[in-house]
């Protein structure tokens, strides 16, 4: 259930709302970044529900996020 909220609140930013800031994720030892502005940073996610995983792609490179670690997502 967690993996479907994370998905719906990022999916809500980057798409309906067209946020241009950057979104962080956080865990309980690490912050990710997100642009919300994928069409001009080419960030983008995707969440795999069967593995409970997010999956982030910035320039930096991709990280993999297990959905029950992370504690809040920030605008």
């Amino acid at each position: 259930m967690k993996s479907t909220a994370i998905e719906t609140i990022l999916t809500e930013l980057t798409e309906d709302y067209d946020f241009d800031g950057m979104i962080n994720v956080y865990t309980a030892n690490r912050m990710y970044t997100l642009n919300g502005d994928a069409n001009e940073s080419g960030d983008d996610f995707r969440v795999i529900h069967d593995d409970n995983i997010l999956c982030i792609k910035t320039e930096q490179g991709t990280q993999w996020i297990d959905c029950d670690c992370i504690t809040s997502i920030e605008i």
